[in-house]
């Protein structure tokens, strides 16, 4: 069941319009960080409260977002956050804005946003990119490592942005930012709804469709805790591993190649200091802690573990992510 709350207020508006959309569920504690600021900076915030069992909604109504509530869990063929993101877009049509602008609600604004998209090349559709990445408590820096250094390996943003190249196959779901007009005709989480790692979907979706993206340094505008421990963090990479490349063979392959080159690294001194080196250039790019780029070959192999115990977890059916079974 599907209900609104409206709650429109006159926000300051700055080079770009945009109204923020935040998919949520048991995100209280989030909300209280990431609403304050955001709400001085756009348009309207609109949170999707999806069946929260804290109080996500009444947070959210009272820090001046529009609250849409959702109960009773996504329909068949959905993921959660896909149907979340789908329904804040079918509402935020409705508004004359420049951008609807999709950031998780583990996010903190830390600059502008208007501005930085005002700087987006003219055409793209997307505006997407990699914010500051906060470290969590315990072992989660070395669990999380692995994560930012094969993203910008694969798709450094400075490189893309200099390049010119638009079709980079690359979103980060963390903040997606919609032009407007380029959705009349395109519902993307319609597109990609089954899918777990939507924004790894929707990256290659919109290359697909030869439609631009720009990515941008989001360090300075945005910073995102993704997981508060090293046990938090193990149960999301494992949600989330095996959907880089979808389970199988190619999973595998990748996992037992992350144990060679973490082998490799230990028994060669060049080997080892490149590792470093790459690892190193990844933490200060996303400004996280830099001592897991010591433990290079570690990480390597916490990532190999990770991809192969994804895939294993995943056939098996019982991988549960707050408080739903995301592997069924």
């Amino acid at each position: 069941m599907l209900t609104a709350v409206f709650l429109p207020k006159p926000r300051h508006k700055g080079t770009a319009r945009f109204i923020a959309l935040i998919p949520a569920r048991n995100e209280e504690a989030n909300l209280r960080r990431l609403l304050p600021d955001l709400v001085r900076q756009a348009d309207e915030v609109i949170v999707f409260d999806d069946d929260s069992e804290d109080g996500t909604g009444k947070v959210a109504a009272d820090l001046g977002a529009t609250l849409i509530s959702y109960h009773g869990g996504p329909p068949s063929g959905w993921r959660g956050k896909n149907w979340a993101c789908h329904n804040l877009l079918e509402y935020a049509k409705k508004t004359d804005v420049d951008w609807f602008v999709l950031i998780d609600a583990d996010a903190q604004v830390t600059g502008d946003i208007s501005a930085a998209l005002s700087r987006a090349d003219k055409e793209a559709t997307l505006v997407t990119g990699i914010p500051t990445l906060q470290e969590g408590a315990g072992w989660e820096p070395l669990l999380g490592a692995w994560s930012p250094w094969l993203i910008l390996s694969s798709c450094p943003f400075w490189l893309v942005e200099l390049s010119g190249h638009r079709r980079p196959h690359f979103a980060n779901g963390q903040f997606m930012a919609w032009r407007s007009s380029s959705l009349d005709d395109f519902d993307p989480y319609v597109e990609v709804k089954h899918q777990v790692l939507e924004d790894v979907g929707i990256g290659r979706l919109l290359a697909k469709k030869r439609r631009k993206t720009s990515v941008l340094n989001l360090t300075k505008i945005l910073k995102v805790r993704m997981y508060e421990t090293g046990s938090d963090a193990w149960k999301g990479y494992l949600k989330n591993s095996v959907h880089v490349l979808g389970p199988g063979p190619s999973t595998y392959a990748v996992g037992l190649l992350f144990f060679a080159l973490a082998v490799l690294a230990v028994s060669s001194i060049w080997l080892y200091l490149i590792s470093v080196g790459a690892m190193l250039a990844a933490m200060l790019t996303v400004k996280r802690t830099v001592w897991p780029a010591l433990f290079a070959p570690l990480v390597l192999a916490i990532a190999g573990l990770s991809f192969i115990t994804s895939d294993i977890k995943w056939r098996r059916g019982d991988l549960e992510w707050k408080g739903r079974n995301v592997s069924q």
